[in-house]
């Protein structure tokens, strides 16, 4: 489940930057195993920066406590974990 968590929010590693507001998204450049069903993409990007913060939910809080370290080590930033979305730079 983990696993799944954070492969699905990993693709979300950029953020929206004003340069990568209208950049188009492919279906191709999203590598999820298992592949989903469906998959709507949109234009723009995430990019992780210090200022980003994982947000879940109680029931969910191991799972955003790992993705947060998972990120926070491949990123080099401090990333937090938050029970409210309180913030606009929020995954």
């Amino acid at each position: 489940m983990r696993l799944i968590v954070f492969a699905l929010l990993s693709t979300l590693v950029f953020s929206c930057a004003d340069k990568y507001k209208e950049m188009d998204n492919l279906e191709t450049g999203y590598l999820i195993i298992p592949k989903p069903v469906k998959l709507t993409t949109l234009k723009g990007k995430f990019l992780v920066t210090d200022e980003v913060k994982v947000v879940a939910g109680s029931s969910l809080k191991l799972e955003g406590e790992y993705l947060a370290e998972m990120l926070a080590l491949a990123t080099g930033y401090n990333i937090t974990v938050d029970a409210e979305n309180s913030a606009s730079k929020a995954i």
